[in-house]
């Protein structure tokens, strides 16, 4: 029923400059979240409303998709 834009990067510490197609999507859409998924460990907040999310946890437990 909603957008949800992800963006996959291959950085292990993806930062705010790595979003930037992200941001640019979110003003464009109208759209208050995004998420970046790296292959990293732990989720983190890149600020401005774009969560990096480890791809592990997120490919080990499908069912936080519906949560985002």
């Amino acid at each position: 029923d909603r957008l949800i834009p992800f963006e996959i990067k291959l950085h292990t510490t993806p930062g705010k400059r790595d979003a930037k197609t992200l941001y640019s999507c979110m003003e464009d859409l109208g759209i208050n979240s995004a998420y970046l998924i790296y292959p990293g460990q732990e989720d983190y907040s890149l600020g401005d409303g774009v969560t990096a999310l480890a791809a592990e946890k997120l490919l080990g437990d499908p069912k936080r998709l519906s949560k985002l």
